[in-house]
C-alpha cells in the first residue's frame, strides 16, 4: 500500500513539475508551487507527528489539500499534454525537477515516521481516504 501510495505521489510530483515554467506555462508554475507546499507540509507534518492521532491528522489534511488542488493539476494536465512526453519538455522545465526530487525525497523520508503507525485502525483507514485523494489526482 505504501509503495503504491508513494508512487502515485512521485509520479504525480514529476507529472505537476514537468509543467513548471514562465511563459507559456505561467499558470502551471503556479499550480506547480501550490502542489509541492502541500507535499511539503505533509512531509513536515508526519515528522512532527508523534502519535496515531497526529498522524491521521496529518494524513487527512494531505488528502484534503489533494482533493483542493487535484482539478486545477487535472486542467493543467489536459491544457499542457505534450509536457507529458519526456522528449519534448523544454529545458526550462527540466530545472524544476531539481525542486520535485527534493520534495519527493523529503516525503519518502516522512513515510518511515509513518511506519510505526500502520498497525492503527485510524490510521489505516487514513491512508485508505489518502489513497482515494491520490486515484483522483492520477486519474484523468
Amino acid at each position: 500500500m505504501i509503495k503504491r501510495i508513494l508512487t502515485i505521489c512521485l509520479l504525480s510530483l514529476v507529472l505537476v513539475s514537468f509543467t513548471a515554467c514562465k511563459g507559456k506555462y505561467a499558470d502551471a508554475i503556479e499550480a506547480n508551487n501550490e502542489y509541492l507546499s502541500i507535499v511539503e507540509q505533509y512531509s513536515k507534518d508526519l515528522d512532527k507527528a508523534s502519535n496515531a492521532e497526529e498522524v491521521v491528522v496529518a494524513i487527512d489534511l494531505f488528502s484534503k489539500n489533494l482533493q483542493k488542488i487535484a482539478p486545477k493539476l487535472k486542467e493543467i494536465q489536459e491544457k499542457y499534454p505534450e509536457l507529458q512526453d519526456p522528449n519534448k519538455i523544454p529545458p526550462k522545465l527540466k530545472e524544476s525537477l531539481k525542486k520535485t526530487e527534493v520534495v519527493g525525497e523529503e516525503m519518502v523520508k516522512s513515510f518511515t515516521k509513518l511506519m510505526p503507525y500502520l498497525s492503527d485502525p485510524k490510521v489505516a483507514k487514513a491512508q485508505a481516504r489518502m489513497g482515494k485523494a491520490l486515484e483522483g489526482l492520477a486519474n484523468k
